[in-house]
């Protein structure tokens, strides 16, 4: 009867939590799971009382009938009692384990903040830089390129090493948003690469200002990321893993000296394309 609860149990959650794909921590969730605990309860309490309660109950307090027992069923209860110590063992190593990625979390989050600087820093030298394209794509004045070649285009390598870290060691959820963090401050960098290679072209490309506006809305949606991680760098409470609002884009525009209002495509007074819009297309649409 054991065996078959043991094998419905697994059959019924086995591949529900994938523990072909990683075994290590899907049999961690897989044991947390409320079935699972159920089940085991069930077992041992069954076992207990068969090869006790039910014993000394039997033959009125009769020791010897109970060596008895325990004789007759010595390998079954040896199997029994190995898999519960496999399971303790487990749930040992397990608990310190987590307490282990939970001290190397607090111990990076504790240079979290200087890597936040970091990178407000970086989103800073790119508002200016989109600013001064943006003004003199509007003014047909030529473009200073050497602003373009700096070494300060991409965030730092220490504040690089600081966020992998964190995503190491974070809870998923904390893990996930800094990772899109990260992946987006590399598709800024993909884009101010393009420009600077239109900018940069002999052949005088002409830069979409579509293209300029996609950029600002990139780098709003960094630092209102950046700027929502701050008070979790502190310590100061949870982090908030939503998607961002238009209150936050707003908050990062004037961070960053950015007047939304101003930066539109327009064509015989129509626009064409604005940072309002997308900003609207972003929020409903993260992934764009």
């Amino acid at each position: 009867m054991i065996g078959i609860a043991i094998r419905a149990v697994l059959k019924h959650h086995y591949w529900r939590h994938e523990l072909y794909m990683r075994p290590d921590k899907s049999l961690r969730r897989y044991l947390r799971t409320y079935p699972v605990r159920v089940t085991l309860l069930f077992i041992l309490s069954v076992h207990f009382l068969s090869m006790v309660v039910w014993p000394l109950y039997d033959r009125n307090l009769d020791f010897n009938y109970l060596m008895a027992v325990w004789s007759r069923w010595q390998t079954y209860n040896a199997s029994l009692f190995a898999i519960y110590a496999s399971i303790g063992a487990f749930s040992i190593q397990h608990y310190l384990d987590d307490q282990k990625r939970k001290r190397n979390f607090i111990a990076s989050r504790a240079f979290l903040p200087d890597a936040l600087h970091k990178a407000s820093k970086y989103c800073r030298h790119v508002s200016d830089i989109l600013k001064d394209i943006w003004n003199s794509e509007a003014s047909d004045t030529p473009y200073d390129t050497e602003f373009l070649s700096k070494d300060s285009l991409t965030i730092e390598t220490e504040a690089k090493e600081v966020f992998e870290k964190c995503i190491r060691e974070a809870p998923i959820d904390v893990g996930n948003w800094m990772a899109t963090l990260m992946a987006q401050i590399q598709i800024l960098d993909a884009r101010l690469e393009m420009l600077k290679q239109n900018l940069s072209s002999p052949r005088d490309l002409i830069i979409s200002k579509s293209d300029v506006i996609s950029a600002f809305c990139r780098l709003l949606a960094l630092k209102a990321r950046i700027d929502r991680l701050y008070d979790f760098a502190r310590g100061l409470g949870g982090l908030n893993t939503t998607e961002l609002n238009h209150d936050e884009f707003y908050n990062a525009s004037h961070n960053l000296n950015i007047v939304i209002d101003n930066i539109k495509d327009t064509s015989d007074g129509v626009v064409i394309s604005s940072l309002n819009r997308k900003i609207d297309q972003f929020i409903e649409h993260p992934t764009l």
